[in-house]
């Protein structure tokens, strides 16, 4: 099942976080695979410098991004 399947057309009976919860495991194994790649590269392009300048912003930005709306 495609998670645009999951959610745009769910049955009633679907049970949306056994449905989901495999999608969103694979998805985030893949960008751990990706983000890995890209940082290699970098390392082996003698781009470290702007690698670090990268996860020192993403780490900047983790309070914020992990904030949940007001409800």
């Amino acid at each position: 099942m495609t998670v645009r399947a999951a959610v745009w057309e769910p049955s009633s009976t679907a049970d949306l976080g056994r449905t989901l919860t495999p999608l969103i495991v694979q998805t985030c194994r893949y960008v751990h695979i990706l983000a890995t790649e890209v940082r290699d590269r970098m390392q082996e392009e003698g781009r470290a410098e702007q690698l670090e300048a990268l996860i020192r912003s993403a780490r900047e930005l983790q309070p914020e991004l992990q904030k949940r709306p007001a409800d």
